[in-house]
């Protein structure tokens, strides 16, 4: 028997129903297959309960996307899962061969005199392409927290997973030893892990203040820093890169362009290193990083998100039930300094 499931998005989605996904695998012995993105082709085809990989790219010419939907027809499934909510995977979904189909769709709001709900696809639609789907409303939309994870074991109800658990990746704790090995070299047993990316760059003073907040931090909480980044090509990132030693996480090689040997960057590491490193760190702190926050829940770590007012309910929705804290760095209009940022981060981290 076949599972197929459709993620042609974000990492950080499958990691929210990945573990119903590995509960049916194991209850049904049945071979698993993912339609996902070049990108996340390269991380799930690492996973060992996956068993085989679909590769669709949206950005294709109409060939290119006729081939990949003829490999998913070619075969007959037990149950497909649609997780995505792209028109793509609900037509494939809809035209494919299987017993179970199950799916999101997509819920929003406009309002003429009285408000009207709109669903894409479809209600009469839905009806047909599943036997079983759940509604969950677009972010701009929002009116009350709609958690997702809930909504994934809701859809195989019916099939009786008994665990508790949404996250599943890495389970083989593949680059332990790189793990171990990195932070032998640097002697770092407490630390914090940042991940870094563009969703930094609308900190009110982060060009001019951020390596002196990161110091300050380590200092008042007496935590080691390990910071985390991506092919980060941002102005902000590029001043403070040049204050502070950095980690080449491929050979372990250490640019020391600063004494202060309590704070790190590791460049382009991939992501199952990443995850290593994340578990070992005692406080994990972003801006949202998608794969790095459920990947923290998964190891049942403590995230701090930066996010702005705004975006609190969003991020409710995804977001783990245990072990999460949200500090604001914007509402309405109005940017917090980075200053009064890093003292919550700081009060946070001390109170915990």
């Amino acid at each position: 028997m076949n599972i197929i499931f459709f993620n042609t998005c974000f990492l950080g989605d499958y990691l929210i129903h990945s573990h119903v996904l590995n509960e049916l695998k194991k209850k049904y012995r049945c071979n698993l297959i993912a339609v996902c993105s070049p990108y996340n082709s390269k991380i799930i085809s690492k996973e060992e309960h996956i068993d085989e990989i679909i590769i669709y790219d949206h950005k294709w010419n109409f060939l290119q996307k006729l081939c990949t939907l003829k490999k998913i027809l070619s075969k007959k499934y037990f149950i497909s899962f649609v997780g995505d909510a792209q028109p793509f995977s609900y037509f494939a979904n809809y035209i494919l061969k299987s017993k179970y189909k199950r799916g999101i769709i997509n819920r929003k709001f406009k309002k003429c005199f009285i408000e009207f709900t709109f669903y894409k696809p479809f209600k009469f639609i839905a009806n047909i392409i599943f036997d079983r789907y759940e509604i969950q409303t677009r972010p701009k939309y929002l009116k009350k927290k709609e958690y997702l994870p809930d909504k994934f074991i809701n859809l195989f109800v019916d099939f009786k997973i008994k665990s508790k658990k949404i996250y599943f990746f890495n389970q083989n704790k593949k680059e332990e030893d790189n793990k171990n090995i990195l932070l032998n070299k640097i002697n770092f047993k407490k630390y914090i892990s940042f991940h870094m990316d563009h969703k930094w760059n609308d900190i009110k003073g982060i060009e001019k203040k951020l390596h002196k907040n990161i110091e300050l931090l380590q200092k008042k909480t007496n935590y080691k820093i390990l910071i985390f980044v991506y092919k980060n090509e941002n102005k902000y990132f590029k001043i403070f890169e040049k204050k502070n030693n950095v980690i080449n996480p491929i050979n372990f090689l250490i640019k020391y362009r600063n004494k202060n040997k309590n704070i790190f960057i590791v460049k382009n590491a991939n992501v199952f290193l990443e995850e290593r490193i994340i578990s070992n760190s005692s406080w994990n702190i972003s801006c949202h990083s998608g794969f790095f926050v459920q990947t923290s829940a998964a190891l049942n770590k403590k995230i701090i998100d930066i996010i702005p007012k705004k975006q609190v309910l969003v991020q409710s929705c995804w977001v783990p039930s245990r072990n999460y804290f949200s500090i604001l760095k914007q509402v309405d209009d109005v940017k917090f300094d980075i200053d009064i940022i890093f003292q919550n981060l700081i009060s946070t981290i001390l109170k915990k």
